[in-house]
């Protein structure tokens, strides 16, 4: 063991009061009885509230056997989890910078028809905490609990689960606590670096019903732990601790001792250890009227603590990140009479907090979730984080800054309009909601200077092309259809028989009228914004043909190249290339007649009979007059492969 990472911490207690409190104060923090429609009442007066103001989507279930408490009767169950790896969060308003013990509670009950229990992860905010196993607890007929110490870092927290590989059955849960602790409560962590999971809490020399509340004023629950020890009682002369918050003599009123001898053995906890780092605390009170007791105490034969002074008044020793695993065994070694003696013990194992999404995307994503409906049931708790459960659509960076990347939210059935805000997503290098039911303008997205893609196709959206789509450098990715000739049409007034969409069965192609105007102002919209009406308002052509080759490559790119092959006897490169200013003209290079240009496109060869070739600010345009062997008006096509010429 590297003794550089095990930190002593000792705290002696005094007593502060001649007396014993009866009754501690009331909880500050919220109990839910997940399932349930009312308030019950249940635990020494605690009031549990019913969870439907905390969480939208789940499905409250009954749990219907005799016996059980009130809590326990119902639950709520999350179907789908498991299927798409969706996590399903409560959303706890909380006090930013306060210490929370978050406690969840279990009992299948059968409700998912299987015979064993699913098996599930817990998540706080952006943290993975742990996996739920009830299925040993519940073949003992017990429910499962599970508890951690958490900081509020902003004023909601959001307690997650989320479906795993494990089973193939839906999540569940029955209680959901969130108590506030005292700053003086396990005050040796960093809770802006870590969290700490409950591994044991033991109360030595004790074989009665579980201690909580009203003993425990935090609720936390203290498991009788009899062990080998002799037992020793006597509460004549125990305080109340104030320091560790104990808040009942309940917690020293036994202890574990030797019986007369000088050492003290023990095995706590019962079982082996998993966690890697973990915070071990031992607690120490001299039930009896004589002197003081002077002992060391070893961990796994190493030094824990020597020296160790206990009187009525109390003392505890803690390590606070201590490399712990497997069978733990504690020793406690007296020279001189009385002998050690042993009051009660935690076991927490050491948390990493998990990132958390920037939060200037986690707003952009909020308001994008009031503006679209039929956003995945899973756009709840962190966008990004644990990242195995990122939102359905959201892909993130990884890093100190956790930023959205790109949002797919392609064919989902989502209606609405996007927000302006959604061009503070500046990470992106992806937006796609194509082939939904979005309505309204294309927002200004100027800012999102990575954008590589962008896919609106078949959508319901309106007014006109944005120009700030010229400046987004990186942009290679912007599909043509409907939407972006009607936009193309309603910008420019053009007629709607003039863009018209025709299907042409004799050659198994789909005709798009006009979209070469459309391609070239898209381009021009990037290099020459000034210059775009005088280029549209000129000749147009008839119609475009597009093979089922070429629809497949319909992104072009601005970057690279965008190749255009123009069939209209009243449309020459000279008629376009007059109204291009002569400083964006790099090179005009005549072709021969009748040479091949790449061979075959799609199906056929393209043979060109009069050509000229320019390059225009880095976008490669090549136009071609051509005649036609089909029946219907001389077609063109749009070529988008960059790599087919090296202009």
């Amino acid at each position: 063991m590297n003794s550089s990472f095990l930190f002593l911490f000792l705290a002696f207690l005094t007593s502060l009061f001649s007396s014993i409190k009866s009754q501690s104060p009331r909880i500050q923090g919220i109990l839910l009885n997940c399932g349930a429609t009312t308030p019950t009442e249940a635990f020494g007066g605690l009031t549990w509230l019913p969870d439907f103001a905390f969480i939208s989507t789940g499905t409250p279930r009954n749990v219907s056997l005799p016996g059980l408490l009130p809590v326990l009767s119902t639950l709520r169950s999350f179907p789908g989890a498991v299927r798409r790896r969706r996590k399903f969060c409560y959303t706890i308003p909380v006090f930013r910078g306060s210490r929370y013990l978050v406690r969840t509670t279990y009992y299948y009950g059968g409700i998912n028809g299987a015979s064993d229990p699913p098996v599930f992860d817990q998540i706080i905010d952006g943290t993975f905490w742990t996996v739920v196993n009830t299925s040993a607890d519940y073949a003992s007929g017990a429910a499962s609990t599970y508890e951690g110490v958490f900081l509020a870092k902003g004023t909601k927290m959001r307690v997650c689960l989320a479906g795993n590989d494990y089973t193939d059955s839906d999540p569940f849960i029955n209680t959901l606590e969130m108590i506030i602790l005292d700053e003086s409560v396990y005050n040796a962590t960093d809770f802006t670096k870590s969290a700490l999971g409950l591994v044991m809490r033991s109360k030595f020399g004790y074989d009665g019903p579980v201690i909580r509340y009203p003993d425990d004023r935090f609720d936390r629950f203290w498991m009788p732990f009899v062990g080998t020890g002799q037992l020793a009682r006597n509460t004549n002369n125990i305080f109340w601790f104030l320091v560790f918050e104990l808040a009942s003599c309940k917690y020293f009123d036994s202890a574990l001792t030797s019986d007369g001898d000088n050492l003290m053995e023990m095995q706590w906890p019962p079982f082996s250890l998993q966690a890697p780092a973990t915070m071990f605390s031992l607690y120490f009170a001299d039930t009896s009227n004589g002197s003081s007791r002077i002992f060391d105490v070893f961990i796994n034969d190493y030094t824990f603590y020597r020296n160790l002074e206990v009187t009525s008044s109390g003392v505890s020793v803690f390590a606070t990140n201590w490399e712990l695993s497997g069978v733990t065994g504690i020793s406690l070694v007296s020279e001189s009479v009385p002998p050690p003696i042993i009051s009660a013990g935690e076991v927490f194992g050491i948390i990493d907090l998990g990132g958390i999404t920037a939060t200037r995307d986690v707003i952009t994503l909020l308001s994008l979730k009031n503006s679209i409906v039929n956003l995945p049931l899973d756009w709840e708790g962190d966008p990004c984080s644990p990242q195995q459960y990122s939102w359905s659509g959201v892909s993130c960076s990884n890093g100190s800054q956790i930023r959205v990347i790109s949002l797919n939210l392609t064919n989902m059935g989502l209606s609405g309009s996007l927000p302006p805000s959604i061009g503070n997503l500046t990470a992106l290098t992806d937006l796609s909601f194509a082939h939904n039911n979005i309505s309204g303008n294309i927002p200004d997205l100027r800012r999102l200077r990575r954008l590589e893609r962008l896919h609106l196709q078949s959508n319901h959206i309106n007014g006109s092309i944005p120009l700030s789509l010229g400046n987004l450098t990186n942009l290679h990715e912007l599909p043509e259809d409907d939407i972006l000739l009607n936009l193309f049409r309603q910008q420019h007034n053009q007629k709607d028989k003039e863009l018209a969409k025709k299907d042409h069965t004799t050659c198994g192609t789909t005709v798009l009228s006009g979209s070469w105007q459309l391609q070239l102002t898209l381009a021009v919209i990037k290099f020459l914004v000034r210059y775009t009406n005088t280029l549209h308002e000129k000749k147009r052509v008839d119609s475009t043909e597009l093979s089922e080759a070429e629809a497949a490559l319909r992104d072009w790119s601005l970057e690279t190249s965008l190749f255009i092959l123009l069939f209209e006897s009243k449309l020459s490169a000279t008629n376009v290339l007059q109204h291009i200013p002569k400083d964006a003209l790099r090179e005009v290079k005549p072709i021969a007649t009748g040479e091949s240009i790449w061979g075959k496109v799609g199906e056929k060869a393209v043979l060109s009979s009069n050509m000229s070739q320019w390059r225009l600010r880095g976008i490669n345009l090549r136009v071609a007059i051509e005649t036609s062997s089909f029946e219907f008006h001389p077609t063109y096509q749009v070529l988008s492969l960059a790599e087919e010429a090296d202009l």
